[in-house]
């Protein structure tokens, strides 16, 4: 009886550690999938939720959109450098001047990746915007060909 009584303990010890190993339950992971819009495809509804207007000889180089718990977007436009000045006059982008826009506050893009490159732009400038409903939009401008700047766009809620 006494070794029946010191096997089940083992037993139940052995079984009690071997469990401690096991990895516990994982909550479930919901996977969030990029939305990729399309090159050159309308990028007019993530601007109008950015509270952005482009001109109509813009170029749209990129647009890039992902949905989930916090939303985000980038685009590129390539526009007339006269167009994007008068861009900048206009909500949100009036509220920091051309001139306050630093290499420094370019770097919030991010690093290259693919078609969105503005830290391969030597020349980009950019500047930070604080939107309304906690979102957020980060700006950047190189000087492109033919009198043109490649516009960078990043917006993303907190």
């Amino acid at each position: 009886m006494r070794a029946g009584l010191v096997r089940s303990l083992v037993t139940g010890s052995l079984a009690a550690l071997a469990s401690c190993g096991q990895a516990a339950p994982q909550p479930e992971r919901i996977a969030v999938t990029p939305t990729s819009i399309k090159q050159g495809q309308d990028a007019a509804p993530i601007l109008a939720r950015i509270g952005l207007k482009a001109p109509p000889s813009a170029i749209v180089e990129y647009v890039r959109q992902e949905r989930g718990m916090d939303d985000n977007a980038r685009l590129i436009l390539l526009m007339p450098a006269g167009e994007w000045a008068a861009m900048q006059a206009t909500p949100p982008l009036d509220a920091v001047a051309p001139d306050r826009y630093t290499a420094n506050e370019a770097t919030l893009l991010g690093a290259s990746e693919g078609a969105w490159h503005p830290s391969d732009e030597p020349a980009i400038k950019g500047a930070q915007f604080n939107l309304p409903a906690a979102t957020y939009l980060n700006v950047g401008v190189a000087p492109a060909n033919e009198g043109r700047v490649r516009v960078y766009l990043s917006w993303f809620e907190t």
